[in-house]
């Protein structure tokens, strides 16, 4: 590049000389132009070897690696001694990084919830390798639309994370702190009855009678179901209920031991 720029430089000089003999007729024009022309080439030559040390000095930087924060690496993609060719696209990235002091949950919040969902709404984490153990997470914000395929709301918490106790790609269960009441009540899953007329339970009236309630399930939490339609929060329903229970039965309520939900 410094020869290319001295060239140009000498090139430029012949030039203005060349027209300064110009003027006195002591060359020829086509002489003359000739100069400037070479002087143009010489330029141009110039300025195309500084582009070319300014893309080698940028191909040179790319031997230092520099991480765009601080973080984990978490996974490597190369070896030592593996060619990397920077102008190929195709090749795997080199590393996985990972800023671990705060992490993103996505929970699949159910359609029933969606309306109470909003920022800044608290939810318990616990993953199976701190059983026991509970972290805090905050609502950051939702996708605001329903999954048609899962009919829920994705939405997204943020889990502060100082002593790395949490892992990137963890699965973990939450627990929002939503109202129990709000949408429904809760029973113990092994109070449903399954008939002809559809998904039911039995509940007990003042005088001791089974009543048999049709009822929506708005939400399955595996052992406990959350009903949004059939059932009020004062009723008292059968749990495990008989294959034989029928409507009317008159049954002697059993010692619950603090259940909510009477046995026949």
């Amino acid at each position: 590049m410094t020869q290319q720029q001295a060239n140009a430089r000498l090139a430029q000089t012949t030039a203005e000389r060349w027209q300064h003999l110009l003027a006195s007729h002591s060359v020829s024009r086509q002489e003359a132009d000739e100069k400037t022309s070479n002087a143009a080439a010489a330029k141009a030559n110039a300025e195309a070897a500084a582009a070319d040390y300014a893309r080698l000095s940028a191909l040179e930087d790319y031997k230092t690696i520099r991480a765009p924060f601080a973080g984990t690496i978490t996974a490597r993609h190369t070896d030592i001694g593996q060619l990397i060719k920077a102008d190929n696209d195709s090749d795997p990235e080199l590393f996985d990084l990972a800023d671990t002091h705060k992490l993103r949950l996505y929970v699949p919040i159910p359609q029933n919830y969606a309306s109470v969902i909003h920022p800044g709404l608290q939810a318990q984490l616990t993953v199976p390798e701190h059983p026991g153990q509970h972290f805090s997470a905050q609502l950051l914000g939702d996708s605001t639309a329903i999954d048609p395929r899962s009919g829920t709301l994705l939405a997204q918490f943020v889990a502060a994370n100082p002593d790395g106790a949490l892992m990137p790609g963890d699965y973990a269960e939450a627990t929002l702190a939503i109202p129990a009441d709000t949408h429904g009540v809760s029973i113990p899953a092994s109070a449903l009855i399954f008939r002809a007329q559809g998904t039911q339970v039995a509940v007990i009236d003042g005088s001791r009678h089974v009543h048999l309630r049709s009822i929506h399930i708005g939400l399955d939490l595996g052992e406990r179901l959350v009903i949004d339609q059939g059932l009020q929060a004062t009723d008292q329903v059968i749990d495990n209920p008989p294959d034989a229970l029928r409507e009317g039965d008159l049954v002697q309520l059993a010692d619950t031991g603090g259940e909510h939900a009477p046995k026949a």
